[in-house]
């Protein structure tokens, strides 16, 4: 078990903050790419060049980018980060990345119900672009939990970084575990996101995770729990 460190008690906010960043959202191409399942060694059509950007400026203009995020002490064992010692999260894998971490990150973001609308009505009109704003989408929410890596990283001393994003469904984290992270942010999120009873979100363009904080020294040596996956093809694949 991990020890919770008090100098670090400087670096868990009190409050959540919440943050609107429409100037800052972005979307890469690269990414974008990867998520259609486009080869890099593969010519990009004119007809797709101009779906990625029409679909990317659809995006932005209808984007409504909504953030918030709170600090929690927490303690890892084998398969279970202890929060505040109230709940426990459990997953070998995310515990292996958060193993150094004395503090976590529990964050939402979403881009807001109107994007949602835009691509439902792509996809009844014009399928073909639909997938595309689909997809631009995804990669847009995923900016917004970078730039709150930033946001978090802009506020840590030297010695200290944080872990890869992690959200429940992915590798052995269940999805049901995501009711866990909302409670965490209690009467937070209500306003801007909801969870269903199968645990999905609505807007659907919206992501929930955690962010580890710990010494650099030794989280710079967890590796990405990619690595250990045998899917190389995956769109969410991080090295």
């Amino acid at each position: 078990m991990s020890a919770h460190v008090s100098e670090t008690q400087t670096m868990i906010a009190p409050n959540p903050t919440r943050t609107t960043l429409d100037a800052a959202l972005a979307v890469s191409t690269d990414r974008l790419l990867r998520r259609l399942g486009h080869s890099a060694d593969r010519a990009l059509s004119p007809r797709l060049s101009r779906q990625i950007d029409g679909a990317v400026d659809r995006v932005l203009d209808y984007a409504r980018p909504w953030t918030t995020r709170r600090a929690h002490a927490i303690e890892v064992e084998r398969g279970l980060v202890r929060i505040d010692r109230t709940l426990a999260l459990r997953s070998f894998r995310l515990a292996r990345s958060l193993r150094p971490c004395h503090t976590l990150y529990v964050y939402v973001v979403t881009l807001g119900n109107a994007v949602d609308q835009l691509i439902a009505r792509a996809m009844r009109r014009r399928p073909a672009f639909g997938v595309v704003l689909d997809a631009a989408a995804s990669v847009a929410a995923e900016s917004l939990v970078e730039q709150l890596h930033e946001e978090i990283a802009d506020d840590l001393p030297p010695d200290q970084t944080y872990s890869l994003p992690f959200s429940p469904g992915y590798c052995d984290w269940p999805l049901h575990e995501q009711q866990k992270l909302f409670a965490l942010l209690p009467g937070e999120v209500d306003s801007a996101v909801a969870l269903s009873p199968d645990h999905l979100m609505r807007p659907r363009k919206s992501i929930a995770g955690v962010i580890g904080i710990g010494p650099a020294e030794l989280l710079d040596e967890i590796p990405s729990p990619c690595l250990a996956c045998g899917r190389e093809d995956c769109p969410y694949r991080r090295e």
